[in-house]
């Protein structure tokens, strides 16, 4: 890797993220402050967690695996989704509660920082951003079998899911208190 390159990959892990981060605990004082809970209700909190699980799923998949091609759309795709989740979440908060200066400006955090994340990762990984639409020296890499196998984790049968919905469904059943010897066998 060059000296660059690892620059960027330290700036991103130890300066961006930290910030990103801090900005996030800022906007959920500014929420505090204005009393989310009772002036704008659950549904605001829902879109919050809408919109940081649109960012974990990317910078997820960014910091487990190699970079490549798959990857870099799925961060493009769940960037323009928390984008407008965010434009969601503005117009539903100004017609419940007052939205401060200070909240707007932790907002331009909050809406930065993942777009300059990911402009980063592009740098760090443009030949494989270039193969996206066709272009640059490099064939796109579009290992999709490692991603699965990985965002399998937010499934509690993702592991069994592969190998048949049966076995899906006998982990579903087994989760949700059902042991497999309440069920009468097959074919008896």
């Amino acid at each position: 890797m060059s000296p660059e390159a690892e620059v960027t990959r330290h700036v991103l892990m130890y300066f961006i993220l930290p910030l990103w981060l801090c900005a996030g605990f800022a906007d959920w004082l500014c929420h505090r402050a204005s009393n989310i809970a009772t002036t704008a209700g659950p549904k605001e909190s829902l879109i919050h967690l809408l919109m940081l699980v649109e960012m974990a799923i990317p910078v997820t998949a960014a910091m487990t695996f190699e970079v490549n091609a798959l990857i870099l759309l799925l961060m493009i795709v769940c960037w323009v989704l928390h984008e407008a989740t965010a434009v969601w979440d503005v117009f539903y908060a100004v017609e419940r509660r007052e939205v401060t200066p200070i909240e707007q400006w932790v907002h331009t955090y909050l809406g930065v920082i993942p777009l300059m994340s990911l402009v980063l990762v592009v740098v760090l990984n443009w030949q494989q951003f270039l193969a996206l639409f066709g272009l640059g020296t490099a064939a796109p890499r579009l290992e999709g079998a490692t991603l699965a196998v990985g965002l399998c984790a937010f499934d509690p049968c993702g592991r069994r899911a592969a190998r048949g919905p049966a076995l899906c469904r006998g982990a579903h059943s087994r989760l949700a208190g059902q042991s497999r010897q309440a069920r009468p066998p097959k074919g008896r």
